[in-house]
């Protein structure tokens, strides 16, 4: 019914915002955060909040499945973003949010959604892997590449899944579109994860 009330504004005109899909993960820090981050998304996207109770055992499953879904109703690119530090606050995860904050909520995010302007799968994320990875998982899929997403992202004999220890699937996310036919663009770089706190975006975050 979201989608649908989404759209509908859309094909209307009444709209010029951004669509945005925001998983929150509702500890005590985590509702800090969802406060902190909604004071610039909700002026550039129409957000929908997927809050999930802690200990979130589902991770990022529920809020990415719903990014995918609105993309593909609505035939529009999608932000995905979550509440990053709720479960293992730190400082380097204020300065992943301070960097979307950036990217996706200034001008910047214009860059994003014009990328993925495209019948071709593509995904636009800061920082990618060169396998396709979106490292810290804040990025914008277009419908193709949502398509595949909700193809992949039930399917946990996913090769990047086989890898990982029961107790670190929540990576999997990361690498959602690793070995699929997605795009991943790093808008800032694209670099393993050992590179990326060398980049100079860092000094101004």
């Amino acid at each position: 019914m979201v989608a649908k009330k989404w759209w509908s504004l859309l094909i209307m005109g009444y709209s010029n915002k951004y669509l945005c899909v925001f998983g929150c993960l509702l500890t005590d820090i985590g509702k800090q955060i969802k406060r902190e981050m909604l004071t610039w998304l909700t002026s550039s996207y129409h957000v929908l909040c997927i809050d999930q109770q802690p200990p979130g055992r589902l991770f990022e499953y529920p809020a990415m499945l719903y990014a995918a879904k609105l993309s593909v109703d609505t035939n529009q690119p999608v932000l995905y973003i979550h509440t990053k530090g709720a479960a293992n606050q730190n400082h380097l995860q204020a300065k992943v949010r301070h960097l979307w904050q950036i990217e996706f909520g200034t001008s910047h995010a214009s860059k994003y959604f014009s990328v993925v302007n495209s019948n071709n799968p593509i995904v636009a994320t800061p920082f990618a892997s060169p396998e396709g990875s979106t490292w810290f998982n804040g990025f914008v899929m277009n419908p193709a590449a949502s398509k595949i997403c909700l193809q992949v992202i039930n399917d946990f004999n996913h090769p990047i899944s086989k890898h990982l220890k029961p107790e670190n699937i929540r990576y999997r996310y990361e690498h959602m579109f690793r070995d699929t036919k997605c795009h991943v663009i790093g808008i800032l770089n694209t670099c393993p994860s050992k590179s990326i706190w060398g980049h100079e975006c860092w000094k101004t975050v």
